[in-house]
């Protein structure tokens, strides 16, 4: 069963699928990190960057020249779970290969992290899964 989601993470995600959309955030191509110095990022990156941008912290040596953490030197592969619950995502694992993109879809960081480090989806093709999976999940809360 699909757990329902919040008004406010519903309006927090369509934020982020926006800034997705938006070009103004650059794809990490080689993926594993939410922000490199480069200032490419991870579709988790961006949600970091839109609701907590003043959390972003240089790595300290030897990583400092190629990527950030966020909030803490422990969160720069995945955001911390507090934050990714202001989009309506769970830390529970998924298996991209095995979604089927009805209304038992449930997206989590792990999915995310897949969509866009191993499939190497586009940010408008990771915008689309999100959009998807919130107007399942929506539909679900109002039935």
């Amino acid at each position: 069963m699909t757990r329902p989601i919040s008004k406010t993470q519903i309006a927090r995600r369509l934020e982020w699928i926006d800034a997705l959309r938006s070009g103004e955030y650059k794809q990490d191509a080689e993926g594993g990190q939410l922000r490199t110095t480069h200032d490419t990022y991870c579709c988790l990156g961006v949600v970091c960057d839109l609701f907590m941008p003043s959390n972003w912290n240089p790595m300290k040596k030897p990583f400092d020249k190629m990527f950030y953490s966020h909030g803490s030197e422990q969160n720069w592969a995945v955001p911390a779970p507090k934050l990714v619950r202001k989009v309506g995502l769970s830390h529970d694992s998924t298996e991209v290969d095995n979604v089927e993109f009805e209304s038992d879809m449930k997206i989590s960081v792990d999915t995310c992290v897949d969509m866009n480090d191993l499939l190497h989806m586009s940010f408008d093709e990771i915008a689309d899964v999100l959009l998807i999976d919130l107007l399942e999940r929506s539909a679900y809360k109002h039935k």
